[in-house]
């Protein structure tokens, strides 16, 4: 078996990790809600599921090809595994961790985490090494090139990143600094076990600069808050920020697939409540949900100027609309710093 782009895979037995299996898709490898995949394979990640068919057979004889139309680090992970399976196992810790450190944004391993960052920077059109040009092309062109390129590469980017830096320092300071702030009480996460919610609050730090020509001022900055420092602290699906005068929304990764380690609360729109919040703002200030159907649907404020919509109505009319799912009860908050 050999990896080939999903295009290729038309009209040829094939096994596809995550994305949309074909008419000859023989096998489908994925955690994604409504997949294919037999019952006893199925895992958190989708990486994870690639190992347990290797474990309880691994023998896919009519399959000649291996690809995805998506590309995520857990998808990467799976189909390094799915096609090197002997050096998969050497090095299975690593890589399941590096795929839950890209995909769901958690993880303690320095260097696999680091190793996550790698990976999205060759997504990035800013810092990839790969040609501009190539984030011209279409996604599924992108997808495929990032395949070819990454899929070699993985092993020597576990065990070589400190040589990577380049790629990685970035992030790391962002996560290191948001650590600190954790630590000096700067950021506190309140807890509603029921509600599936946790709220992150984080004080806004005094900065004194020169601005406009009109000599010192200082200024209120929102903190930057790195997910993975985030998440390591709460399994809460829903995460609300409040940072500074900054509000916004997100539903976790995990809450889009299909779990087996534990439940989460249901993603509900709120189209409406950027609706809702956007009749109070003056243009061009804005608020936006995204889709449901993405990894990290998130609702968010855009714009120039200070939010209408006060922390404690964000804050209030969240809580009433999640109370809504079915996931949700009364519940009393508990803090963790």
């Amino acid at each position: 078996m050999q990896y080939a782009a999903y295009e290729r895979t038309f009209g040829l037995p094939n096994v596809i990790v995550d994305g949309e299996p074909n008419k000859e898709t023989v096998l489908h490898l994925s955690h994604e809600i409504g997949s294919l995949t037999p019952q006893n394979l199925k895992a958190d990640l989708s990486s994870q599921i690639v190992f347990n068919f290797l474990r309880q057979d691994g023998d896919c004889q009519k399959c000649e090809l291996a690809s995805s139309n998506v590309f995520d680090t857990d998808t990467l992970v799976g189909l390094y595994s799915l096609l090197n399976g002997k050096e998969a196992f050497r090095l299975e810790p690593e890589l399941l961790a590096l795929a839950r450190a890209g995909t769901f944004e958690e993880g303690t391993d320095e260097d696999v985490v680091r190793a996550s960052f790698v990976i999205a920077a060759w997504q990035n059109p800013r810092l990839s090494p790969l040609n501009q040009t190539v984030f011209e092309r279409d996604p599924l062109q992108i997808t495929n090139i990032l395949y070819e390129e990454l899929l070699p590469r993985l092993p020597k980017i576990i065990e070589r990143v400190h040589y990577l830096e380049q790629y990685w320092i970035s992030q790391d300071q962002a996560l290191e600094e948001t650590e600190k702030s954790f630590e000096n009480k700067k950021i506190v996460i309140t807890e509603f076990g029921d509600l599936d919610l946790a709220i992150v609050e984080a004080e806004a730090e005094s900065k004194t600069g020169i601005a406009g020509g009109e000599g010192e001022k200082t200024r209120l900055y929102a903190l930057n808050l790195h997910p993975i420092a985030i998440h390591n602290r709460t399994k809460s699906s829903r995460i609300m920020i409040l940072n500074g005068d900054l509000c916004s929304f997100y539903y976790r990764p995990e809450s889009g697939v299909c779990l087996t380690s534990r439940s989460t609360a249901a993603r509900i729109d709120l189209g409406e409540v950027a609706k809702q919040f956007n009749a109070m703002e003056a243009e061009p200030n804005a608020w936006r949900f995204g889709s449901l159907r993405s990894a990290k649907p998130h609702l968010e404020f855009t714009g120039e100027g200070p939010s209408r919509v006060t922390k404690n109505a964000f804050k209030k009319t969240l809580i009433e609309l999640l109370s809504q799912s079915p996931f949700a009860s009364r519940s009393e908050p508990g803090e963790r710093g």
